[in-house]
């Protein structure tokens, strides 16, 4: 019987501008999913958060992974899952968030962030 994994890999609160989510270690997993939530506070005029996912050998050098493996653009409060590609991840993976739209002149106009993992051995 396969070991599942399912965590709370990372949380972000209040990201205003693109950010570099923390280095997940994935080596010990075979296949998995990330699910993405994402919580839109304030109220921006039209916003937009892109979440992609990036991986690496070293947790250093990161390369992206191609767009399929991308979560579709969100506009407001929701949430998406995406297979991790296990044949094209190195030892780490991170999400990258870009956030876009306008009317983010208010540091009260934010997106909050929780991405779990689910992975089997």
């Amino acid at each position: 019987m396969p070991s599942i994994k399912d965590d709370i890999a990372e949380t972000k609160s209040n990201i205003r501008a693109t950010a570099n989510g923390d280095a997940i270690d994935v080596s010990s997993y075979r296949t998995g999913m990330v699910a993405l939530m994402a919580t839109l506070t304030g109220a921006p005029t039209s916003p937009t958060l892109d979440v992609s996912m990036e991986t690496s050998n070293d947790g250093t050098t990161w390369r992206a992974l191609p767009t399929a493996w991308a979560f579709s653009q969100l506009t407001t409060t929701g949430g998406a899952m995406k297979q991790i590609p296990p044949d094209t991840i190195g030892r780490y993976i991170r999400l990258v968030y870009t956030i876009g739209g306008s009317g983010y002149v208010s540091l009260t106009k934010t997106w909050d962030v929780v991405v779990r993992l689910v992975m089997s051995k």
